[in-house]
Protein backbone atom coordinates (compact mmCIF):
# COMPACT_ATOMS: atom_id res chain seq x y z
CA UNK A 1 0.00 0.00 0.00
CA UNK A 2 2.78 2.18 0.54
CA UNK A 3 4.78 1.83 -2.25
CA UNK A 4 1.22 2.74 -4.26
CA UNK A 5 0.77 5.99 -2.42
CA UNK A 6 4.44 7.23 -3.43
CA UNK A 7 4.16 5.65 -6.81
CA UNK A 8 0.92 7.48 -7.41
CA UNK A 9 2.07 11.00 -6.00
CA UNK A 10 5.11 10.56 -8.07
CA UNK A 11 2.66 9.61 -11.69
CA UNK A 12 0.68 12.19 -10.97
CA UNK A 13 3.34 15.23 -9.90
CA UNK A 14 4.62 13.55 -13.38
CA UNK A 15 1.10 14.10 -14.99
CA UNK A 16 0.47 17.78 -13.66
CA UNK A 17 4.29 18.52 -14.84
CA UNK A 18 3.73 17.65 -18.48
CA UNK A 19 0.34 19.60 -18.30
CA UNK A 20 1.76 22.88 -17.26
CA UNK A 21 4.95 22.29 -19.31
CA UNK A 22 2.57 21.63 -22.49
CA UNK A 23 1.02 25.16 -21.48
CA UNK A 24 3.97 27.06 -21.30
CA UNK A 25 5.18 25.70 -24.36
CA UNK A 26 2.20 27.04 -26.05
CA UNK A 27 2.04 30.17 -24.27
CA UNK A 28 5.38 30.69 -25.65
CA UNK A 29 4.67 29.92 -29.06
CA UNK A 30 2.19 31.93 -29.28
CA UNK A 31 3.85 34.66 -27.66
CA UNK A 32 6.04 34.66 -30.83
CA UNK A 33 3.32 33.95 -32.87
CA UNK A 34 1.80 37.14 -31.90
CA UNK A 35 5.38 39.53 -32.70
CA UNK A 36 5.59 37.55 -35.81
CA UNK A 37 2.48 38.64 -36.69
CA UNK A 38 2.99 42.12 -35.65
CA UNK A 39 6.18 42.53 -37.60
CA UNK A 40 4.25 41.37 -40.71
CA UNK A 41 1.36 43.94 -40.38
CA UNK A 42 3.43 46.55 -39.76
CA UNK A 43 5.85 45.75 -43.05
CA UNK A 44 2.79 45.10 -45.18
CA UNK A 45 1.05 48.01 -44.29
CA UNK A 46 1.88 51.42 -46.38
CA UNK A 47 1.60 49.06 -49.42
CA UNK A 48 0.06 50.90 -52.22
CA UNK A 49 -3.77 51.72 -51.31
CA UNK A 50 -2.96 50.83 -47.36
CA UNK A 51 -1.94 53.65 -44.84
CA UNK A 52 1.10 52.89 -43.53
CA UNK A 53 0.68 52.07 -39.24
CA UNK A 54 1.93 54.43 -36.30
CA UNK A 55 3.32 52.80 -33.45
CA UNK A 56 0.46 53.07 -31.49
CA UNK A 57 -1.72 51.78 -33.76
CA UNK A 58 0.52 48.53 -34.31
CA UNK A 59 0.25 48.33 -30.51
CA UNK A 60 -3.38 48.24 -30.40
CA UNK A 61 -3.23 45.41 -32.98
CA UNK A 62 -0.73 43.16 -31.02
CA UNK A 63 -2.84 44.05 -27.82
CA UNK A 64 -5.73 42.84 -29.70
CA UNK A 65 -4.10 40.12 -31.62
CA UNK A 66 -2.58 38.98 -27.59
CA UNK A 67 -6.46 39.35 -26.10
CA UNK A 68 -7.83 37.09 -28.79
CA UNK A 69 -5.07 34.00 -27.83
CA UNK A 70 -5.57 34.35 -24.22
CA UNK A 71 -2.31 35.87 -23.58
CA UNK A 72 -1.98 38.30 -21.21
CA UNK A 73 0.19 41.30 -22.54
CA UNK A 74 0.56 44.48 -20.97
CA UNK A 75 1.02 47.64 -23.05
CA UNK A 76 4.61 48.62 -21.61
CA UNK A 77 5.71 44.62 -22.25
CA UNK A 78 5.75 46.00 -26.15
CA UNK A 79 8.70 47.04 -27.86
CA UNK A 80 8.63 48.57 -31.19
CA UNK A 81 11.88 49.96 -33.03
CA UNK A 82 12.41 51.28 -37.03
CA UNK A 83 16.46 50.36 -37.03
CA UNK A 84 18.86 51.08 -39.16
CA UNK A 85 20.42 47.88 -39.39
CA UNK A 86 20.31 44.44 -37.53
CA UNK A 87 22.96 44.80 -34.74
CA UNK A 88 21.16 48.09 -33.82
CA UNK A 89 18.24 45.47 -32.19
CA UNK A 90 20.08 45.61 -28.97
CA UNK A 91 19.92 49.72 -28.57
CA UNK A 92 16.74 50.13 -29.47
CA UNK A 93 15.97 53.46 -27.75
CA UNK A 94 12.84 55.07 -29.31
CA UNK A 95 9.82 53.89 -30.60
CA UNK A 96 8.86 54.38 -34.50
CA UNK A 97 7.69 52.24 -37.03
CA UNK A 98 11.26 53.33 -38.93
CA UNK A 99 11.19 54.07 -42.70
CA UNK A 100 11.24 52.36 -46.13
CA UNK A 101 14.47 49.78 -46.11
CA UNK A 102 15.11 50.10 -42.75
CA UNK A 103 14.07 47.00 -39.90
CA UNK A 104 11.35 46.92 -38.05
CA UNK A 105 11.50 45.28 -34.77
CA UNK A 106 9.52 43.44 -31.91
CA UNK A 107 9.38 42.55 -29.00
CA UNK A 108 6.62 41.14 -26.78
CA UNK A 109 6.93 39.73 -23.50
CA UNK A 110 4.96 37.86 -21.22
CA UNK A 111 4.82 35.68 -17.99
CA UNK A 112 2.53 32.59 -17.49
CA UNK A 113 2.02 30.38 -14.13
CA UNK A 114 3.77 27.07 -13.55
CA UNK A 115 3.37 24.91 -11.74
CA UNK A 116 0.22 25.19 -10.21
CA UNK A 117 1.23 29.01 -9.66
CA UNK A 118 3.97 28.35 -7.21
CA UNK A 119 6.31 30.20 -9.89
CA UNK A 120 6.13 32.06 -12.99
CA UNK A 121 7.76 31.79 -16.42
CA UNK A 122 8.61 34.87 -18.25
CA UNK A 123 7.81 34.86 -22.02
CA UNK A 124 9.47 36.75 -24.85
CA UNK A 125 8.80 36.63 -28.73
CA UNK A 126 10.84 38.89 -30.79
CA UNK A 127 10.84 39.63 -34.78
CA UNK A 128 12.26 41.50 -37.15
CA UNK A 129 11.42 42.02 -41.07
CA UNK A 130 13.08 44.41 -43.25
CA UNK A 131 10.54 47.46 -44.33
CA UNK A 132 10.79 47.25 -48.25
CA UNK A 133 10.12 50.10 -50.30
CA UNK A 134 6.47 49.50 -52.14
Amino acid sequence: MLEFALSGFLFLLLIIVTLESAIAGFRALTTQFIASEGVRRGIVAGAPGDPRLTAPQLRTFILGLADSYGIAVAPTDIEICGLENVTAALRCNAENMGNSEQFLYVRVASSTPYFLGVMNIDLLGAALSRNEKF
